[in-house]
C-alpha cells in the first residue's frame, strides 16, 4: 500500500513538480531588446504562430482628437487647437498679472464652445502639456503631464495623469501616474503606476500583475504597443528586469 502511494507521488510530482505554468488568464513572451518601433510586427507574428485571444481579433478603434494647426486662431493664447467628433477644443494658455508672455505659462486649459471644460498647472513637454485626447464612452478623456520642477515645486517630474469625467486619474485610485484610458464592456481600465511599478487597472481593480515598464505609446522610435480587443484581449509591450515581453491579458475574466 506505501508503495503505491510513493509511486502516486512520484507520477504528480513528475507531472506537475517544478512547472511556471501562467494563469488562464495572462500569458506573455519574451521578445528582443531591439525592436525599434517593430512591435507591431512582433505582435502580428506571435498571433500567427500562437493560439493567442487576440489571434484573428480586430482591435478597438477608440476616437482620438485631430491636432489642426492650420487653423486661422482667432487668439494668439490657443496654443493647440484639437477636433474631436467635429467639435472644437482649444489648449489655452493661463498667464497671471505679472507672468512673462514670452515664456510658456504654467496652467492651461481646454475651451470649447465658450466654455472651461478643464484647467489645471501642466508641464509643457515634447508633446505639449496633453499626450493623449480622445473620447471613452462618449466622454473626453486627456492624459496630461503634471507640473514641471521648478523653485517651489522640486519634486515635480512631469508625471502623467488622465482627467475624465470631472475628476483625475491619479488622486482617485492613488496612483502616482496614470495613462490611457481605454474601455470594455463599459467598464474603464487604464495603466497605472503604484510604489513604483505599473500595473493595470480594470473595473475598479488592480490586476495581479506588475512590470517595470509598459509602453503606451513612445517618441524617436522607441517601441511601443497597446491595444485592446474587441473580444476582451489587451495585448501590450511591457519590461521586466531589463527583459521585453508582448503580454495579453484576458479582461474578461475581470468583469
Amino acid at each position: 500500500m506505501k508503495k503505491i502511494f510513493f509511486l502516486s507521488l512520484l507520477l504528480i510530482c513528475i507531472a506537475g513538480c517544478g512547472s511556471t505554468q501562467q494563469p488562464s488568464d495572462y500569458s506573455e513572451w519574451k521578445v528582443p531588446d531591439n525592436l525599434m518601433g517593430s512591435a507591431d510586427e512582433a505582435v502580428q507574428e506571435l498571433q500567427h504562430k500562437n493560439p493567442m485571444l487576440s489571434s484573428s481579433q480586430t482591435p478597438t478603434l477608440f476616437q482620438h482628437a485631430l491636432n489642426d494647426n492650420n487653423a486661422d486662431l482667432p487668439s494668439p493664447d490657443i496654443i493647440t487647437r484639437y477636433v474631436l467628433d467635429k467639435k472644437i477644443y482649444d489648449l489655452v494658455g493661463v498667464y497671471g498679472k505679472n507672468d512673462d508672455k514670452n515664456l510658456l505659462p504654467r496652467k492651461f486649459q481646454i475651451i470649447s464652445e465658450g466654455k472651461q471644460i478643464f484647467q489645471r498647472e501642466m508641464c509643457f513637454g515634447a508633446a505639449g502639456p496633453i499626450n493623449d485626447f480622445k473620447k471613452i464612452n462618449n466622454e473626453i478623456a486627456l492624459t496630461f503631464s503634471e507640473p514641471c520642477a521648478d523653485n517651489e515645486n522640486p519634486e515635480s517630474v512631469g508625471r502623467e495623469n488622465i482627467y475624465y469625467q470631472g475628476k483625475t486619474i491619479n488622486e482617485e485610485y492613488n496612483v502616482e501616474e496614470s495613462k490611457s484610458l481605454f474601455s470594455y464592456k463599459g467598464k474603464l481600465g487604464f495603466i497605472g503606476k503604484q510604489d513604483g511599478v505599473w500595473h493595470i487597472f480594470f473595473n475598479g481593480q488592480r490586476l495581479p500583475y506588475s512590470f517595470d515598464l509598459i509602453s503606451d505609446y513612445a517618441c524617436c522610435a522607441a517601441p511601443y504597443y497597446f491595444e485592446v480587443y474587441e473580444n476582451g484581449a489587451l495585448v501590450f509591450l511591457a519590461k521586466k528586469q531589463e527583459q521585453n515581453y508582448i503580454v495579453e491579458i484576458d479582461l474578461n475574466t475581470y468583469l
